[in-house]
């Protein structure tokens, strides 16, 4: 059985915002069931060639966005929100609307810091003998 291939979200896009699985998957390995998490819903493969962003509430944003998208269509539109398909390619178009969620990242200092923080945790307790076990 061959499965189409799709966009994969965690790939493409992992380093930059975060990224989530639909209830049904069991592991990362199906790039089907990989979302982008946004403030206002979430994004995720339709097809091949094509990404669809969810709203969790009905918004101007997502009328804006099938009216300005080129390829953009509306697929459900319900009290509780919207379902707007669009060409991947537009991707960076539509997350200025739909305010995607961002990695945390770390200075290297901030990272150091933490490093020297742990080692010093650690040390403190092969002194005492204390273990987490």
């Amino acid at each position: 059985m061959d499965i189409t291939p799709c966009v994969n979200l965690r790939q493409e896009y992992g380093k930059r915002y975060k990224i989530g699985r639909e209830a049904p998957a069991n592991s990362w390995t199906d790039p089907w069931y990989h979302v982008l998490l946004c403030r206002y819903g979430h994004i995720y493969p339709h097809s091949a060639t094509e990404l669809a962003f969810t709203s969790n509430r009905r918004l101007k944003a997502t009328r804006k966005l099938a009216a300005t998208i080129s390829g953009a269509r509306i697929l459900t539109f319900g009290d509780d929100g919207v379902t707007v398909a669009f060409p991947a390619e537009q991707l960076e178009t539509v997350l200025e609307l739909v305010k995607p969620y961002r990695r945390r990242r770390l200075s290297e200092a901030y990272k150091a810091v933490l490093v020297a923080r742990m080692k010093k945790l650690h040390e403190g307790k092969q002194k005492t003998g204390k273990n987490s076990q």
